[in-house]
């Protein structure tokens, strides 16, 4: 880049009167801001923080090794810590201190004062107009102004300028794709589809869908089953109903150490960056991958992060996805897969955890007279209570009963009078299946909550939304109260409750999810 192009944005800077990276001084407090030209992830200190350490870089000093200042921030909180998506990001730092390390300055955090904001970097060509959004950072919250926006399009023209080869941002890749979004590479990995790991004792960064998980707590191991619609050679064909999703497309991933310890709270469905994961054979020859901790390093760097649906890295995946489900809305229709019949053509089928259980009719589990687990297959030909709002029912923690719901914000429970702060689903579907024989069974509390794709329970006599988001999940499975022909699996557990002395016998869903395309 030319001197004279370093001159104007370092002009159009000095304008705005931003502090620059030449003028911080030792022993100061100072608001900066930098392109991101070197980062690592958040590592635990030998404390209770976590630090992340970040090199910016701004006209006033170039680019390169002598003009990068370097930033080291701490929190309790790694998730707080900057999450960046590549090199070339702008980054908001706002109350550091400066101070002196080995004869250069560099910023560090001041705890409970310091805080900052990322803004992705803007990919070659987008129109320098558009909307600047910052990321997303839990339990971060800094409001930007107009001169901060000033100031981050001057960066981002500047960046621009950049040449394309021989600088430091040969670690940033723009991959064009049909939307002209921008997806990145972390530095130092090789971030590939499920169908580019073609051997075992590959290190590869992987960007996933969840479409199932387990946590084994004794093993101290995390199991992620996920997909990119890619195909790999060496993955078990799997069955649609599986995990709704065909062929050899479903890859196992284990979590170990710290990575099985500080894995996010993950759902089916949720989009995932896998970091540094090594593929394997397993005793069946089939591909799998293994993320292991750094037992010589007491530092934590999680291996899987959940990622936004609005990441650059998810373009790929997200088209891939729509044109596999544009293929199986092709497909014949099959008992375990049923497409609905209206016009909008949705997807519905059903995720169950415990694929070791074979499909049971619905004869035999209504004759057996034991307590016990099924999986059965069967569509929903009605169900109970029929107004939708009624199916979440107030609860009361202090009695542990349930009372009527009403449009009352402030309601108390009609047996204690307590204060009710806790709603739970509790609703009933009558089942059938392909011999015509039907079972009523019961969804409620966590188990409904599971099966609604984890949506929380509320007073549904006072959000509208939520009601209406029920009401167009059950009408999926039973429009208008009648059955819909959708084939789903479901497991279900009966067990005995004692009325008035007389034991019953009943039937509840439980580790099943419902899933809508």
């Amino acid at each position: 880049m030319s001197s004279n192009q370093n001159g104007e944005h370092l002009k159009e800077l000095e304008v705005t009167g931003c502090t620059l990276l030449r003028d911080i001084k030792k022993n100061t407090i100072v608001d900066i801001y930098g392109v991101v030209t070197k980062f690592k992830l958040p590592t635990k200190t030998r404390g209770q923080d976590f630090v992340c350490s970040i090199s910016v870089a701004d006209p006033s000093r170039g680019m390169g090794q002598m003009g990068d200042t370097s930033i080291n921030l701490f929190h309790h909180n790694s998730q707080t810590l900057p999450q960046f998506r590549g090199t070339g990001d702008i980054f908001v730092l706002r109350r550091a201190r400066v101070q002196a390390f080995q004869n250069k300055l560099q910023c560090v955090s001041i705890k409970s004062n310091t805080t900052w904001a990322i803004i992705p970097s803007r990919p070659s060509g987008k129109d320098p107009s558009n909307e600047i959004v910052p990321v997303n950072i839990p339990g971060m919250v800094l409001s930007l102004d107009e001169k901060d926006y000033h100031v981050i399009r001057i960066l981002q023209d500047w960046l621009q300028t950049m040449p394309s080869s021989g600088n430091t941002f040969a670690t940033l890749a723009p991959q064009p794709s049909g939307n002209n979004s921008t997806t990145f590479q972390f530095p130092g990995k090789m971030l590939r589809t499920i169908s580019q790991i073609n051997r075992p004792g590959l290190f590869s960064d992987l960007v996933a869908e969840v479409v199932g998980h387990y946590s084994d707590t004794e093993r101290k191991t995390t199991q992620l089953l996920v997909v990119d619609y890619t195909t790999n050679e060496l993955l078990v064909d799997q069955e649609i109903s599986r995990f709704g999703v065909a062929g050899r497309r479903v890859i196992m991933c284990t979590l170990f150490d710290e990575h099985h310890q500080y894995c996010p709270k993950v759902n089916t469905g949720s989009f995932v960056f896998i970091r540094n994961a090594n593929s394997k054979l397993d005793m069946n020859q089939c591909l799998e991958l293994r993320v292991h901790g750094d037992r010589d390093r007491k530092l934590m760097n999680p291996g899987v992060r959940l990622l936004a649906r609005d990441d650059p890295r998810l373009v790929p995946l997200l088209e891939k996805r729509h044109e596999y489900m544009s293929s199986i809305q092709q497909l014949p229709k099959k008992s375990t897969l049923q497409l609905n019949s209206d016009s909008s053509q949705q997807r519905v089928w059903t995720v169950t955890k415990h694929k070791d259980i074979n499909i049971t009719p619905l004869s035999t589990v209504v004759a057996s007279k034991m307590a016990n687990k099924f999986r059965v297959r069967a569509c929903v030909i009605d169900y109970k209570p029929k107004i939708i709002k009624d199916m979440v029912r107030p609860w009361c923690s202090r009695c542990q009963k349930s009372c009527s719901p009403c449009e009352n914000p402030n309601m108390s429970c009609t047996f204690c009078m307590a204060k009710i702060t806790v709603y739970k689903y509790q609703f009933a579907c009558l089942l059938q299946d392909a011999h015509g024989v039907q079972l009523p069974v019961i969804f409620y509390d966590k188990d409904a909550e599971m099966f609604l794709c984890n949506s929380a329970p509320s007073n549904l006599y006072l959000e509208d939304y939520a009601a209406s988001e029920l009401k167009e999940q059950i009408d999926t499975i039973c429009p208008a109260g009648k059955s819909s022909n959708v084939w789903l699996d479901f497991c279900i557990q009966s067990y005995m409750v004692d009325i008035d002395g007389q034991k019953d016998r009943r039937f509840r869903v439980f580790d099943t999810e419902l899933k809508i395309h």
